[in-house]
């Protein structure tokens, strides 16, 4: 199945295992006017996005959003490709990210293109997010986007809930810390500590999988605590 139904309105789309190899995560929200909001799409996957998406039984003509969750082509890389197909498409991300995002000429490398071997296709962000924290409603459902520095400056996860459950998108919460990527781990820990306080109840990560229950939850962030900041 090229999908996997994380809650009633939550879906894995995309991925390691699931779209192309080298994609992060990419995650479905079914909004409550039955609206689609994606999560990150992957490094060059529009068009299997596309069919995995016919096959969760939704149509991609109800897509209105595509969250960003930071810069790198594993993430992004297809971005370009939906706005053309969907040019009603809203892209979200981080304000600190977007002139990476939008292609200005000097951050390639922060992109990580070089590392698939690739060249990354810019594309416009319609909406920055610029608080450390700020709740917007997109198609009746409510997003709370977290600024979540550290892995890169501009990384955010988001939050929202389905059936009675707090769902967090936290993509590359394992890093890497690169100072090719501007990468912070003081700013990281503090990221962290804001995630924890959350105690959502299920963590959809960019390459790790999806934990659950909040305990599960809880003990992965820690332990990436742990493991990368040596507390």
């Amino acid at each position: 199945m090229p999908y996997t139904q994380v809650t009633t309105n939550v879906y894995q789309i995309g991925g390691e295992n699931i779209s192309n190899s080298g994609d992060a995560g990419v995650f479905l929200i079914k909004c409550k006017d039955d609206s689609i909001v994606l999560i990150d799409c992957g490094i060059d996957s529009y068009e299997v996005l596309i069919r995995n998406i016919e096959e969760t039984g939704l149509d991609p003509n109800q897509l209105v959003g595509l969250v960003l969750t930071h810069a790198h082509v594993d993430h992004t890389g297809s971005a370009a490709d939906f706005k053309k197909n969907f040019p009603e498409l809203r892209i979200y991300a981080h304000d600190w990210e977007r002139e990476v995002i939008e292609g200005r000429p000097g951050t390639e490398k922060i992109t990580a293109a070089s590392w698939y071997g690739i060249t990354y296709k810019p594309v416009k962000v319609d909406v920055a997010v610029k608080k450390i924290e700020e709740n917007m409603v997109i198609g009746g459902t409510m997003f709370n986007f977290i600024h979540t520095p550290g892995h890169t400056p501009g990384s955010i996860a988001v939050l929202i809930q389905d059936e009675g459950k707090k769902v967090l998108f936290g993509q590359d919460i394992h890093g890497p810390f690169m100072q090719e990527f501007n990468s912070n781990i003081h700013d990281w820990i503090s990221s962290m500590k804001l995630l924890l306080s959350k105690k959502a109840d299920i963590l959809c990560e960019g390459h790790f999988g999806i934990y659950q229950p909040a305990t599960k939850v809880e003990k992965y962030i820690r332990n990436q605590i742990i493991q990368n900041y040596r507390i």
